[in-house]
């Protein structure tokens, strides 16, 4: 099957920017409102409990990619009954998956103290809040979860997407009307489960509506089982890695540094990540793409896309990290006021956290289009180790920012390196020179105009939010325009501005 890769890719990302925005708009409310009529501690009880679950998600172990990865051959030969044999395998796992998370997080019930430096909300039974939690991590696996993959298989994300926003949308307005007139953090809570199981229910309707073919029957043979499992494998460390990196910080200062300085981390995070995720929808949205090229194009066409893709997510990841550096401050000022504020140097560790996070995701997208996650099956223990000693001996030592310390070390010292590396090696043939002169340059023309706009926005004395209006359009308007003297004569930025200017 010939699939309309550029037609899909942009609606994907298009539905998948509304989707985005709603789930960070809200979300924002939300922590604003729990923090002013409930209080800071309560909102780090909710990172504390997410990214427990998060880690206990691995058992997972990166299924839903080589779902995925699995379906783009059947799909382009149209073979619906290897596609309903590999839905009926990835019931039965995410059934099991399910089982796995609820039973581990029922045995983590009676530690959950020592993940808590200090004192929590005298009101809260944390035991019961944590079921709810565990409820609503667990719920999804447990029902349909796994007929998600065949829409994005089939490059139709944007359903994933609108679902998505029309279910949370009524999930934030009950939260908040439980906030603003109840007062309760139970009565916030107790909506996630529901509404997992709604949205769950409603995606399941709508694959069976669209593809009444592909039913979940029939099996595999032994040695495609195994080839899949092998994949599965292979996928569990990048999963483990990832999880690592974005949640284990938080129970690390959980842990040693109370649940105060939980919430004042992830509300800078939280910034970070709702940018990383409008990325993301960028990278989801083309993913498959970029499969189906993989399958179906020269590997000289694909080098080519490569090097076009790379530019132009330097462009967008430089952006965001000279916004950031800029705008972090006075954005966390305005929002939660001084008393929780990090320091201007946690700031510029931040921003080189996100940069070296995102720039690496050109290789990552490609990689995981190619199903190469054996590859580099070994970096992600590596990465973990380096990560969680380090964790442990600098938030000591340092405190805050040595927790981002550590991240930024085993990112760029381990992951980028090595990740990079595996990926020329084994799908180019060829060294990856050409790409750190391009990486080199990309952060040199960054740095520039990180320094340039930070010292026009330093000129901008007026506070409050006139001031913050003011910073957005220098960050809006002088950084592009010095990109664009730079880059102009380069023909992978001549091909990033024709796509600017497709309708």
């Amino acid at each position: 099957m010939k699939l309309e890769r550029r037609k899909n890719s942009v609606r994907n990302i298009k539905f998948g920017f509304i989707n985005k925005l709603v789930t960070i708009f809200f979300p924002f409310i939300m922590r604003t409102v729990l923090i002013y009529t409930m209080g800071s501690e309560y909102l780090g009880l909710s990172s504390l409990f997410s990214a427990i679950l998060q880690v206990l998600s691995l058992s997972e172990l990166g299924i839903g990619s080589a779902m995925v990865f699995e379906l783009y051959k059947p799909i382009a030969k149209n073979d619906i009954n290897k596609i309903c044999k590999l839905q009926n395998l990835y019931r039965k796992i995410y059934h099991i998956i399910g089982t796995i998370i609820l039973i581990v997080g029922i045995c983590l019930l009676p530690f959950l103290n020592v993940f808590i430096k200090g004192t929590y909300p005298s009101d809260i039974n944390i035991y019961s809040l944590y079921i709810l939690y565990l409820l609503n991590s667990s719920v999804s696996y447990l029902l349909y979860s796994y007929k998600s993959s065949l829409l994005t298989a089939y490059q139709r994300r944007d359903i994933i997407s609108n679902i998505g926003t029309v279910v949370h949308i009524f999930l934030y307005a009950m939260q908040l009307i439980c906030l603003i007139n109840f007062h309760n953090y139970y009565t916030y809570v107790v909506w996630l489960p529901i509404f997992t199981i709604i949205e769950n229910i409603i995606t399941a309707i709508y694959v069976k509506k669209m593809y009444p073919n592909c039913k979940p029957k029939g099996k595999l043979d032994k040695k495609e089982v195994k080839s899949i499992l092998v994949r599965v494998r292979d996928l569990f460390g990048h999963k483990l890695s990832s999880v690592v990196t974005n949640s284990v910080d938080t129970i690390v200062i959980s842990s040693f540094l109370g649940l105060n300085m939980v919430t004042i981390y992830n509300n800078y995070y939280y910034l970070m990540s709702a940018v990383s995720g409008i990325l993301d929808i960028i990278y989801q949205g083309i993913l498959a793409g970029i499969g189906n090229s993989l399958v179906s194009e020269s590997k000289e066409k694909n080098r080519k896309d490569f090097d076009k893709f790379f530019l132009i997510n330097a462009w967008i990841v430089g952006w965001c990290t000279l916004c950031f550096l800029c705008l972090y401050q006075p954005m966390i000022e305005l929002w939660m006021g001084k008393e929780l504020m990090l320091s201007f140097d946690s700031v510029i560790l931040l921003c080189i956290y996100f940069y070296i996070w995102k720039i690496r995701q050109t290789v990552l997208v490609y990689k995981d289009a190619a199903g190469m996650w054996n590859i580099d099956n070994k970096k992600p223990y590596i990465e973990i180790l380096g990560n969680l000693t380090l964790n442990i001996i600098l938030v000591n030592w340092i405190g805050i920012n040595g927790v981002i310390i550590s991240t930024i070390i085993s990112m760029l010292c381990i992951s980028l390196i090595w990740e990079t590396k595996a990926f020329f090696k084994k799908y180019f043939n060829e060294t990856t020179i050409s790409y750190y002169k391009k990486l080199l340059l990309y952060i040199f023309i960054t740095i520039i105009g990180c320094i340039l706009t930070y010292s026009v926005c330093s000129f901008i004395t007026i506070g409050g939010i006139i001031g913050f209006v003011l910073k957005i359009m220098i960050c809006v308007i002088l950084p592009n325009i010095i990109l664009i003297i730079l880059c102009r004569k380069n023909e992978n930025f001549k091909y990033a501005l024709k796509l600017l200017k497709r309708k």
